[in-house]
């Protein structure tokens, strides 16, 4: 059998849009720790390979889709990617594009006694949109489904705040979850997030 077992977790709505939750708080990278002791050539080097070959998905600039991925990579004592898990989902052709990238690694790992699991955050930002946080950041310019541009995260806060003072808890979630999705950390989208779950 292959030990290059793709493993993920997805929270589907739909083929062409992910959902989005609050990001588990225990989540801490160990993105230099793990690389400078697997990776040959160490963080630079897995820098290298992935901006060398990364690009951002055609149909997540066009829906206007940013936000930050949740990575967590298994690499096995003998030096394979084991294992690709996503914490959280953008969509859009976004995971397929970074598993595509973190395969492309075999023969660069060290090998060890033990197997690693390398966590860390992928930003994928849409210049003048929102600034997103990550241990790397990969920037594009995005389009708008129907050419109008993109919501700034500015935009999408105030029409959840409108859809929830008009009861339409459908459409603010919606908004919520687009939020998470850009900040998976913020305290007042998963508090919003949370409300609005819980209420009829």
């Amino acid at each position: 059998m292959s030990n290059r077992i793709l493993v993920f977790t997805f929270f589907l709505l739909s083929f062409t849009t992910a959902f989005s939750q609050p990001a588990d708080t225990s989540f801490v990278s160990n993105f230099d720790a793990v690389l400078e002791e697997r990776f040959i050539g160490g963080p630079d080097a897995f820098l290298r390979h992935f901006f060398g070959i990364v690009k951002y998905p055609a149909d997540a600039r066009t829906h206007c889709r940013s936000g930050q991925l949740l990575v967590k990579v298994m690499v096995s004592p003998q030096g394979a990617v084991q294992a690709v898990t996503f914490l959280n989902m953008l969509g859009y052709g976004i995971e397929e594009e970074v598993t595509s990238v973190l395969m492309a690694t075999a023969g660069k790992w060290n090998t060890a006694t033990e197997s690693a699991d390398l966590l860390f955050s992928i930003g994928f930002e849409l210049d003048g949109i929102a600034k997103i946080n990550g241990d790397m950041k990969i920037n594009a310019y995005g389009s708008g489904a129907h050419g109008g541009g993109c919501e700034s995260t500015e935009e999408l806060e105030a029409q959840m705040d409108k859809a929830i003072k008009k009861g339409k808890k459908d459409k603010a979630m919606a908004y919520c979850e687009e939020l998470l999705r850009r900040n998976p950390f913020s305290v007042e989208y998963a508090n919003a997030y949370n409300e609005l779950k819980d209420s009829k």
